[in-house]
């Protein structure tokens, strides 16, 4: 005859998938995040699943990336003043006036406000999203165009951003990261074996006078914390020339 399940058996098991399934959301949750472009991998409420996002600006459909949304009325004007003639910014509507815009510009170790000939070109609702030109490299690239957006006309797709792990591998030497770590590992857990067998045989299996006290020595130079040692440990380094 089949046993029969008990039903505490099933509160188990139930339990314990519950719990399985929560430990994994942090795996998932990294495989997401590796696989998403930076703007998206902070916001809340969090995103799950990448996405690419397109809108037309300048008359082409681009891929953009949605850096945040407008809080109050506001304009995107186009400075008319020589030196920054073309130059396209957007400030809140009550930083515009008579033809002139308001800007606050960096001045040695301050911030002054000017006002600058500019004139109007779009009118930017509370709730429409600034949109910034997204390009496959994060280097190398001209100056990105952007513009403001009503959700309705921001295209939205799922993307998985494979490239980043090809980016990853370009922005920092990580072969060569990857070989010194290879290397001090590797020599350390050898040096380690070899010392800690020679040491272990010398005090578990030969009687020699004192071994006790100095057996003791050695069980507390082990229980003090790696912090402790990490600066003298440096400083030897630095005298032996083993670092940089």
């Amino acid at each position: 005859m089949k046993k029969k399940r008990t039903p505490t058996k099933l509160v188990i098991h139930v339990v314990l998938l519950a719990a399985s399934v929560t430990f994994f959301f942090p795996l998932l949750w990294m495989i997401s995040t590796s696989l998403k472009p930076i703007e998206q991998t902070m916001v809340m409420p969090p995103q799950w699943v990448p996405r690419a996002y397109y809108a037309l600006i300048d008359g082409e459909r681009i891929q953009v990336k949605k850096l945040f949304q407008v809080d109050e009325p506001s304009l995107i004007v186009r400075a008319t003043v020589r030196e920054r003639k073309g130059l396209k910014l957007l400030i809140p509507v009550r930083d515009y006036s008579d033809g002139q815009a308001a800007i606050d510009v960096p001045v040695a170790d301050r911030v002054e406000r000017i006002k600058v000939p500019a004139e109007s070109v779009k009118e930017v609702p509370s709730g429409w999203w600034y949109v910034v030109q997204t390009f496959k490299k994060q280097y190398g690239h001209p100056e990105p165009k952007w513009d403001c957006k009503p959700e309705q006309e921001i295209e939205s797709k799922v993307h998985l951003y494979f490239n980043n792990y090809t980016e990853s591998l370009e922005y920092i030497p990580f072969f060569t990261y990857a070989k010194n770590t290879l290397i001090v590992c590797v020599l350390g857990v050898i040096g380690a074996v070899l010392s800690s067998s020679i040491v272990a045989y010398g005090f578990s299996r030969i009687e020699w006078k004192g071994r006790n006290v100095f057996f003791l020595l050695t069980i507390a130079t082990m229980m003090i914390p790696f912090p402790v040692t990490m600066i003298p440990l440096f400083a030897t380094f630095r005298r032996l020339h083993w670092i940089g």
